[in-house]
């Protein structure tokens, strides 16, 4: 059985994946982020409620105004640089054939053609989110199937032949299926 996905590495597939990439894989860090940004509203609201804000906050709002703006930059300004800058995958299209034994992959867009094929013990780890199937080979290197893509089996299929071949611990669900 062959199951096929292709998916296109456009400004919104990178968007999404850098997004899940930094923010959503992290849960501690975003526990600790939201943890301290209720607590700078608290203190500060405390401050201006009390007009103690102009003695002794100052630093510390301004760290927290700070804070704010890598925040910021992290999940709106860091994701377009990278996808600005890498030029081999900027609006490649890939295109990806699941068999029993591995997953070859064939991109290109122009500047870059290639195929490869990746055993399934090669998979460091799977997530599945809303829209995508990201593949993990290292904690930094990963492919995006495009679930919408699809064909010669169901998303299901997919789901479950890779649940076969790498595990159910390794594979990890982010949304309702």
């Amino acid at each position: 059985m062959e199951i096929k996905a292709s998916s296109k590495y456009d400004w919104e597939t990178i968007k999404k994946f850098n997004r899940f990439h930094v923010l959503s894989r992290a849960r501690f860090f975003n526990v600790l982020i939201l943890l301290m940004e209720i607590y700078m509203i608290f203190v500060f609201a405390f401050a201006a409620i009390s007009q103690t804000f102009t003695t002794g906050l100052l630093p510390s709002f301004c760290l927290f105004l700070l804070w704010n703006a890598f925040i910021v930059f992290v999940y709106f300004g860091l994701p377009k640089i990278r996808y600005n800058k890498n030029k081999v995958i900027k609006n490649s299209e890939n295109h990806f054939v699941f068999t029993e034994n591995d997953v070859t992959e064939t991109s290109g867009n122009g500047l870059h053609t290639g195929t490869s094929a990746v055993k399934y013990d090669a998979l460091w780890r799977v997530y599945e989110t809303k829209g995508y199937i990201y593949l993990y080979i290292n904690s930094n290197q990963s492919y995006i199937v495009d679930k919408s893509t699809v064909t010669g089996g169901s998303v299901e299929d997919l789901r479950m032949l890779l649940i076969a071949k790498i595990g159910a611990k390794k594979y990890k669900i982010k949304c309702k299926v």
